[in-house]
């Protein structure tokens, strides 16, 4: 039996930007969860109150488990937002802020032109990409914090020249709590969400949001040109896409009279979508320490990813390596994936589940508070 340390440390706050489909996000909701449970005086503020159909599963879970919630006013982030926030800050008087993504660092900075009370301020930095905005780069490099938390090694080491306190590695965590695929669940699975048996399965899962497709993280766009070239679809295999944003219409133009490319959007339970699936794909040009990828490696999925080090980092059981941005060896994986059907050792899984275990990650968060 698996036991841990409960921690009574000073009032802590975790500060996102919204209840979203997004790893960051996720990660903060398992997170704050099983702090509590580590008698961690934790809650948690979201500065916008965008809600999606994964942030609503969020939220319900959020309540059930009883973390102290507060939503800001608008959708969008602004000056009533940050106005919102110091009113947030006095409430709670935190002795320990913990900030998530570029936007509350920048709204933090602000706030503490008014709030200044004393606290120690944590970060944890979510990707190896630093934000493209000047004022939340700037915003980061202000904001006095005692330790920066890289979610993975390969963070750690793109971010670590360009900030000024202690840094440290604490890799991402996920709670499990479903179980690993077999054929009859993967079957089972399959036969609940519509997918017809006798076709190979692809699943995506990301955001589709930047500038433009040759900037995007996630590689929708390599991942698309792959598949019809490959003529995937012909040889009796699905690809199905779950996430939304800016970029989705440019995507589906890509994907347009390709009927074995289906895009979803955002959906909840994610996980029952990987145990209907039969691969799981990822040809981001960049990454964290993708929970995503986690998620799908932990169900016991064989994986196709891009040689990014984030990626390798996670030394998941069973993966095909493409290069980046590379449609023809995608291509080529992806087939050689569906005509090979490889299989991927439940041991493994299960090993790579115990490292990955969020219970054990809130326990080495509630460590560095507590010290």
């Amino acid at each position: 039996m698996n036991t841990f340390t409960p921690y009574s440390p000073e009032k802590v706050v975790h500060v996102i930007g919204a209840l979203a489909a997004g790893g960051a996000e996720r990660f903060v909701s398992e997170l704050v969860q099983n702090l509590l449970k580590r008698s961690v005086d934790v809650s948690l503020i979201i500065l916008s109150n965008r809600l999606d159909v994964v942030g609503s599963q969020m939220l319900l879970d959020l309540k059930c488990a009883g973390i102290k919630l507060h939503t800001g006013p608008t959708a969008k982030v602004g000056a009533r937002t940050v106005l919102w926030y110091i009113h947030k800050l006095f409430e709670k008087s935190p002795s320990i802020v913990h900030l998530h993504t570029p936007n509350t660092e920048l709204a933090h900075y602000v706030a503490t032109r008014f709030y200044r009370h004393p606290h120690r301020i944590y970060r944890t930095l979510h990707s190896v990409k630093p934000p493209d905005a000047l004022t939340m780069r700037l915003a980061i490099r202000a904001n006095k914090v005692v330790i920066s938390i890289a979610c993975g090694d390969a963070v750690y080491q793109a971010r670590r020249q360009g900030l000024r306190e202690r840094m440290i590695t604490v890799e991402n965590g996920v709670r499990f709590n479903w179980p690993v695929r077999t054929d009859d669940i993967g079957s089972a699975a399959k036969l609940s969400r519509g997918f017809e048996n006798n076709r190979f399965h692809f699943l995506i899962v990301g955001r589709m949001n930047e500038r433009n497709l040759q900037d995007s993280p996630k590689g929708h766009d390599v991942l698309i040109d792959a598949w019809r070239r490959g003529n995937l679809g012909a040889k009796k295999c699905v690809l199905h896409i779950l996430g939304d944003g800016n970029l989705r219409e440019k995507l589906t133009t890509l994907a347009e009279g390709d009927d074995s490319i289906i895009f979803h959007g955002v959906q909840p339970n994610v996980y029952e979508w990987l145990l209907a699936s039969d691969c799981f794909v990822m040809p981001s040009r960049y990454e964290g320490l993708p929970i995503a990828g986690i998620e799908a490696a932990g169900t016991g999925l064989p994986c196709v990813f891009s040689d990014i080090a984030p990626l390798r980092e996670l030394q998941a059981p069973q993966v095909l390596w493409v290069p980046v941005g590379d449609p023809d060896a995608l291509a080529h994986a992806l087939s050689w994936v569906a005509r090979e059907r490889p299989s991927v050792d439940t041991a493994e899984v299960n090993q790579f589940r115990k490292r990955f275990d969020i219970r054990y990650v809130a326990e080495r968060y509630a460590e560095l508070y507590a010290s």
